[in-house]
C-alpha cells in the first residue's frame, strides 16, 4: 500500500527536491494543447502529424496495391542481364549471418535473430524471391513500404507529435536485397564522389569531417586568409 501512495504522491502531491521540476501525470496534447483522452485520438493525432511532415496522402492498402500493379514493367525486357546483377545463395547467407540482432520485424513478421539462427536454411527460402525480383526488376510490395512507429527523443517531455521521430520497420528480406544493390553500387560511387564526401561511404566516420574541417581552418589562419564555414541542419 506504501508503494502505491508513494508514486501517487510522486505526482504533484509533494514538493520537490531543491533541483527537482514537479512532475506531471503523462498525456499527450495536439498542436494546441488540448489534451487527448483516447487511443484513436492519439493515433489520428500522430498520423496527421506524420503525414504533413512527408507531405504524404492517406490510402488504404487495397488502393496502394492497384497503384503498384498498375505500374509499367518494360525495363526487364530492355536491360541486359548480368550474372553479377543475381545475389548467390553463398551470398545471400553470409548477409543473413551478418544481420544485427533483436530488430524489431516488418510487416512479414520476419526477424533478424531468425535470420542469425538459421542462415543458409533462411537463404535457401528466400534466394528464389531475390532472383526473380533481380531477373524482374521488381521488388514485392512489401519491400517497398513498412510499419512506422513514432520514438520518444532522448531530451523531449513525450507529450506532443513534435517530441517522436518516426522510424520505419522495412522487411528484412528487403533489406538484405537492397544491401546487395547498394555493394553492387559502391564501386561506381566511389569513383563518383569526391574525396571529402563522408556520408554513406565506409570507413568514413563523422570524425574525418571533423578533422578536415579543423585542418582547412588551420590553413587559414596560417596564410591569413579568410573562409566560410556552413553547418546546415535539415529538418523535415
Amino acid at each position: 500500500q506504501w508503494q502505491r501512495n508513494r508514486a501517487i504522491l510522486k505526482y504533484g502531491g509533494r514538493r520537490p527536491k531543491r533541483g527537482q521540476p514537479s512532475q506531471s501525470l503523462p498525456h499527450y496534447t495536439d498542436s494546441q494543447g488540448n489534451t487527448l483522452t483516447t487511443r484513436t485520438e492519439v493515433a489520428d493525432n500522430v498520423q496527421a502529424h506524420f503525414q504533413s511532415q512527408e507531405k504524404a496522402r492517406t490510402i488504404t492498402y487495397e488502393q496502394l496495391r492497384q497503384l503498384y500493379n498498375t505500374l509499367p514493367r518494360h525495363d526487364a525486357t530492355t536491360t541486359p542481364l548480368s550474372p553479377d546483377y543475381l545475389p548467390t545463395l553463398s551470398q545471400l547467407a553470409a548477409s543473413f549471418r551478418r544481420t544485427k540482432p533483436h530488430k524489431a520485424p516488418g510487416i512479414d513478421g520476419i526477424t533478424s535473430d531468425l535470420l542469425r539462427a538459421a542462415p543458409l536454411q533462411m537463404a535457401r527460402h528466400a534466394h528464389p524471391i531475390q532472383t526473380k525480383v533481380a531477373l524482374l526488376l521488381q521488388e514485392p510490395l512489401c519491400y517497398k513500404h513498412g510499419r512506422a512507429v513514432p520514438i520518444p527523443k532522448a531530451d523531449a517531455s513525450s507529450m506532443t507529435p513534435d517530441d517522436y521521430r518516426a522510424i520505419l520497420l522495412n522487411s528484412e528480406f528487403g533489406k538484405h536485397h537492397h544491401r546487395f544493390l547498394r555493394n553492387g553500387l559502391n564501386p561506381v560511387l566511389e569513383h563518383a564522389l569526391a574525396d571529402t564526401q563522408v556520408g554513406g561511404r565506409t570507413g568514413r566516420s563523422t570524425a574525418m569531417a571533423y578533422h578536415t574541417a579543423a585542418a582547412y581552418i588551420r590553413q587559414l589562419r596560417n596564410t591569413g586568409q579568410s573562409g566560410l564555414l556552413l553547418f546546415v541542419d535539415l529538418r523535415a
